[in-house]
């Protein structure tokens, strides 16, 4: 998947609300994970961290 074809991370989150499929949810999941380790790298934190900027 190219930068121009990912999706952010709040549709990934609520694509994954309201996923019945257990297989399609645990990738939709893998997908949300990326892309907010994405986020963080981008913006210089890491998993566990606060941020103030409330994305």
């Amino acid at each position: 998947m190219n930068q121009d074809c990912k999706k952010d991370w709040r549709e990934l989150c609520r694509e994954a609300s309201s996923e019945a499929d257990p297989t399609k949810l645990m990738s939709l999941i893998g997908e949300l994970t990326k892309a907010l380790d994405e986020r963080d790298r981008k913006r210089g934190t890491s998993r566990g961290e606060i941020s103030d900027t409330g994305d």
